[in-house]
């Protein structure tokens, strides 16, 4: 609307009002006819001329008008929206208000460039701004209400914790039931998630702290970028680690056996067209595994983010055999950790995005997986292992954006949690938390056997923590 239009219609109100205070009325009424033949193109100027013509009818006593004014507020809105805005209209009760009139030879010159459809358009555009920005900021902070637990992190563990360097993005953790030692697996993730150089890295940790962490990552696979990991003893002795690999050309589960010194010797890779974004392994016995699948997307482009943000129920459980592998569950809200019950009769897989724990009965034989329950849990949880009670050792993120924050710069800090799970009654409690100047971003919490020592790692922290209770 131009500077003349609007001095116009300041000119017209001015008098409207001083006739008013002077209870000229037909005089008021007059000049408002011709404020609203000015202003009813602009949604504030139109409302303020209603208002204006509302207060003279109850002045006057008049309820047909009053009805009249009332109607015109209600469609003033839709009107200025599509463009209802006939020419010349007075405004009053005693025109229709779709009708257009003769312009007034005075106010024609200040009015003669408007086109009604050229601002009906540009009026369009900025609404159609306006609700998409709007339905963005509600879509967003709905996103981030479910992305996070509505609590402060306040540090919480009763007994020590000391840092354990030597380590790089210790993702994962398992423990010997050997000899008592344990495994570490990562390495620098920021850099293989921008696909750039690097090799995973696993490191043997002497539970009793007498010792620095060991690197005994083998020289066999050449590319290896790994996530979860799991250990299994045979009825022999003979040990096994199973390490997650998204190796550029196959993504896979690669199979090493622990030698009597420690050191690891690479037997083979299980691997599958189906094997899509594998994140964490549990093993049944040396030949098969299941597998958690936690997404289609893969990692580190927008379409995670994306599917994540959406709660695609895209992440699934693989069983793999020697002879076939097949997806045994679904719909999960990214498929992260994994691990079976004390008897192995159950099978638990932590939900990240869904902030759950899914039980499943597993059948005989088939290694088919039934859904017994779904277990809500206060954090978004990421790597399961089973402490010595049965009871499940939860490492959980606070708030997954504060995680994606950490996961681009380590000076960006992400609260840690640990929390225990009674799989049966689904009661949890809080073992530690840390808002994330002690570890941020934790992903994995193993107990040592025999102890009440806690080994913590983060996928993207540059050490562990080892953490005695009292």
């Amino acid at each position: 609307m131009t500077n003349e239009v609007k001095q116009a219609f300041k000119k017209e109100m001015g008098l409207a009002r001083n006739f008013i205070t002077y209870q000229d009325f037909e005089s008021a009424w007059h000049h408002l006819e011709r404020a609203h033949i000015l202003g009813q193109r602009s949604l504030i100027m139109h409302v303020w001329t209603h208002l204006w013509m509302l207060r003279v009818a109850v002045t006057k006593g008049d309820g047909r008008e009053i009805r009249g004014q009332i109607i015109r507020l209600i469609t003033v809105v839709p009107g200025y929206l599509f463009g209802w805005v006939p020419t010349g209209n007075t405004g009053g009760t005693s025109v229709s208000a779709l009708s257009p009139m003769p312009i007034p030879n005075d106010l024609e010159p200040i009015l003669r460039n408007y086109r009604v459809w050229a601002d009906v358009t540009g009026r369009l555009v900025l609404w159609g701004v306006a609700g998409l920005f709007t339905s963005a900021s509600f879509f967003a902070a709905d996103v981030r209400a479910r992305s996070r637990e509505a609590r402060p992190i306040v540090s919480h563990y009763d007994g020590v914790c000391k840092r354990l360097s030597g380590v790089n993005g210790p993702e994962d953790i398992v423990v010997n039931p050997n000899s008592g030692q344990a495994y570490a697996v990562g390495g620098d993730r920021r850099s293989l998630r921008k696909g750039g150089p690097g090799r995973a890295h696993i490191w043997a940790i002497s539970t009793n702290l007498e010792s620095a962490p060991v690197d005994v990552t083998p020289s066999t696979p050449e590319v290896f970028r790994t996530f979860g990991m799991d250990i299994h003893r045979e009825i022999d002795g003979t040990v096994r680690l199973f390490v997650v690999n998204r190796a550029i050309s196959y993504h896979g589960i690669e199979v090493f056996r622990v030698e009597s010194d420690g050191k690891l010797k690479h037997e083979r890779t299980l691997t599958a067209p189906n094997l899509v974004n594998p994140n964490d392994v549990v093993a049944i016995d040396s030949s098969s595994v299941y597998v958690t699948l936690d997404k289609k997307a893969p990692a580190g482009g927008l379409q995670e983010v994306f599917e994540g943000i959406l709660r695609r129920p895209t992440g699934r459980v693989a069983l793999v055999t020697p002879n076939k592998t097949k997806i045994v569950a679904s719909g999960l809200l990214m498929a992260n950790g994994i691990t079976f019950n004390t008897d192995r009769s159950e099978l638990y897989v932590a939900e990240t995005v869904g902030r759950s724990l899914s039980v499943f009965d597993i059948g005989s034989g088939d290694g088919s997986l039934r859904p017994k329950k779904r277990i809500a849990i206060k954090t978004n949880p990421d790597n399961l292992t089973l402490a010595e009670n049965g009871h499940v050792l939860v490492a959980g993120h606070q708030d997954l954006f504060k995680l994606l924050g950490y996961q681009l710069s380590e000076r960006n800090r992400s609260p840690s949690e640990v929390i225990a799970l009674d799989p049966e009654t689904g009661h949890t409690s809080l073992i530690f938390a840390d808002s994330g100047q002690l570890i941020s971003g934790s992903s994995v919490a193993v107990q040592v056997p025999g102890t009440k020592r806690l080994l913590i790692g983060s996928s993207f922290a540059p050490y562990a923590l080892s953490c005695d209770a009292r």
